[in-house]
């Protein structure tokens, strides 16, 4: 069986290169792998990463794509892809060291003949900050609400999931509309709209690097908020109280106010004053927020006067006594 990868990049960063390396140490056992990066929004062809890869596996291509967005990135993929299967990753994914996922993703479509689509999870190295752990939660705890049974599901995330190839020959496309946030949740529920499955298999959950500074956090966050309002998914007030922390109210706050925005329309400048003065779930997230952040600077006080209160102690024991002493012995 061939079974095609597509992966969107933007100037194939050296995230890539780990992800062509995890692939091409899977096993395959008579199977045959194709794989197609395309490059989002530049028209540049990176000669060195077509030579150093393309030996590597059945079939190894480099495109570029017409739009800016993964989405329309990962429409480009379908169009040259050949697999009976087509699994999308990201470009900042890695595989674990289990080198059977081709083989697991071509035999759980064997298993589930009637599943359009199967996919994993995410989740982060132990080294990543605390702000990108909290966005894998989150995500993670979507795809957790999500799930109809054990392993049946309404949603797979975009950047981790294989589909099979006939439900794109009936004319299903990624919505190239959406540039960033739920990016993949119009192409699954136009299968579910079409009484075809979805699988969850946390046996296929994927390594995803992301230090996530401050800004790009609560961008996705506010994006995320866009695309969910743009396909008029309701909004659950446990998006808001995913974690008690200051994370997750930050999280909670932004992609209330992607969510309203797009939902009402509102220029950035009225919305936050607007929402406050309704006294709306934003309000109460901003409360929960400065909450955290006061109970947050209490804390790191009491420590420093705690802290500077010992070095007086000890530098006080150690030269201050004998300081004392010396003065005695003058007079």
């Amino acid at each position: 069986m061939l079974l095609s990868v597509v992966i969107p990049t933007f100037n194939s960063p050296p995230s890539l290169s780990r992800l062509l390396l995890s692939l091409s140490r899977q096993e395959l056992q008579g199977a045959r792998l194709q794989v197609i990066c395309v490059n989002n929004i530049t028209k540049s062809f990176n000669h060195n990463l077509v030579n150093q890869w393309s030996s590597k596996f059945y079939d190894f291509k480099y495109l570029n794509s017409e739009k800016v967005g993964a989405n329309c990135a990962r429409n480009t993929g379908i169009r040259f892809s050949s697999g009976e299967i087509i699994w999308f990753l990201d470009d900042d994914c890695e595989l674990t060291s289990d080198n059977t996922y081709i083989l697991k993703i071509i035999q759980f479509h064997k298993d589930y003949p009637d599943a359009s689509g199967i996919g994993g999870q995410y989740f982060a190295p132990d080294f990543q900050n605390k702000r990108s752990k909290a966005y894998f939660n989150m995500t993670n705890q979507w795809l957790e609400q999500s799930l109809i049974s054990h392993y049946l599901t309404t949603n797979l995330i975009g950047g981790n999931a294989s589909y099979k190839k006939d439900i794109f020959d009936k004319g299903m496309r990624f919505d190239s509309r959406i540039v960033f946030g739920a990016t993949e949740i119009s192409l699954n529920k136009k299968i579910i709209k079409n009484n075809n499955t979805l699988i969850l298999k946390k046996s296929l959950s994927v390594i995803h690097h992301q230090n996530l500074n401050i800004f790009s956090f609560l961008k996705r966050a506010y994006k995320q908020g866009q695309g969910k309002a743009y396909l008029n998914i309701p909004f659950h007030s446990e998006v808001t109280e995913t974690s008690p922390n200051i994370h997750g109210s930050l999280y909670g706050l932004f992609f209330k106010l992607g969510y309203t925005k797009q939902v009402k329309g509102m220029k950035k400048s009225n919305f936050f004053f607007m929402e406050i003065i309704k006294g709306s779930k934003t309000f109460l997230a901003l409360r929960r927020l400065l909450l955290n952040i006061y109970i947050f600077l209490r804390h790191y006080i009491s420590h420093f006067v705690v802290k500077i209160s010992h070095m007086a102690i000890y530098h006080y024991n150690t030269y201050g006594v004998q300081f004392v002493k010396k003065l005695t012995r003058k007079k």
